[in-house]
């Protein structure tokens, strides 16, 4: 999921009214704390938000080689809200996945799962993941 800015929280709001209230009963005001989906513009804003993300990390001054690798092949990588990719080397795909999840936590996005073919590198990413407090991989 992708996080709203607070001061962004007031354009994402939705109104609410019980069918079960009277007519003249006001609605109820809720606002958006992440991007919702089902949305018209929602696979937009999220692409549009990732790719960003990604741009900037990789145009940081002092970021290391890989981690601009990582950021710039993964822009490449992405669809919708998915990214897939292969390794040949399950030490470099934990590491790669770890960069990306690093990455990604830095701009507000939670990353919720995680699927691979290789015990080592799902082991990999949920005891690093842990120590960072994230989680929900499988």
């Amino acid at each position: 999921s992708c996080d709203v800015r607070v001061q962004d929280r007031p354009y994402c709001r939705i109104l609410w009214k019980d069918p079960a209230d009277r007519l003249d009963t006001p609605p109820a005001v809720f606002q958006f704390s992440s991007l919702p989906w089902g949305v018209s513009s929602s696979p937009y804003l999220a692409s549009s938000c990732l790719r960003r993300a990604l741009e900037v990390e990789a145009d940081e001054p002092d970021v290391s080689d890989f981690r601009r690798q990582v950021a710039l092949e993964v822009i490449d990588s992405v669809y919708m809200d998915d990214w897939s990719q292969g390794f040949d080397d399950a030490d470099v795909a934990a590491q790669y996945t770890n960069e990306v999840i690093s990455i990604l936590q830095k701009y507000g996005f939670k990353i919720r799962k995680f699927a691979s073919n290789s015990s080592a590198v799902l082991a990999a990413i949920i005891n690093k993941s842990k120590r960072r407090g994230g989680g929900g991989y499988q």
